[in-house]
């Protein structure tokens, strides 16, 4: 029965589309009561018949946008730069200052995507050692005993810190 239907369905959608161009469709039913669909009128009496207005075809006529075509290739996207980062490379975390009237050296490592025109600012106990400078390296002269915490802050050239690096303490022993 579905076959039969999915059949008949084919078959009128493929006549109305025909009868689209003719502008007439004709239903007959002939004496056993089966429909069919079609352009023309039956030949013959044995089928009764009628027509079927079709309404004409709504067209709308296409525009030409003419719209410009690139002939750039579309770049691939860039890959996202690393961030800027520091890190005190010595001395290292929690190091005992043997000789606190000697200068310690204090070294710095940068990585990820570095500015040319930055400037690097030593912190020793939250306050900026010295000036600002291009060198990863200082020489900390007699640190005072105690506990003692060293940081650098990198700035860009109008003086605003882009990053710090992570805080560190050394002990300097009386």
């Amino acid at each position: 029965m579905l076959r039969l239907t999915t059949f008949t369905t084919l078959i009128l959608t493929g006549l109305l589309s025909s009868a689209i161009y003719a502008q007439q469709v004709y239903k007959t039913v002939d004496e056993k009561g089966n429909v069919t669909y079609s352009d023309a009128p039956p030949s013959g009496e044995e089928a009764r018949s009628e027509a079927i207005p079709v309404s004409p075809i709504n067209t709308v006529p296409s525009t030409n946008a003419n719209l410009p075509r690139s002939t750039k290739t579309p770049r691939p996207p860039e890959a996202a730069k690393p961030p800027l980062r520091a890190e005190i490379t010595w001395p290292r975390n929690a190091t005992l200052v043997r000789n606190a009237s000697a200068s310690v050296t204090v070294t710095v490592q940068l990585s990820g995507t570095v500015p040319a025109d930055l400037k690097l600012q030593l912190l020793l106990d939250g306050q900026p050692y010295g000036d600002a400078q291009s060198s990863t390296a200082w020489d900390v002269n007699h640190m005072e005993p105690g506990l003692r915490s060293l940081q650098v802050a990198v700035l860009d050239k109008r003086g605003k810190t882009l990053t710090r690096s992570g805080l560190i303490t050394v002990t300097v022993p009386r």
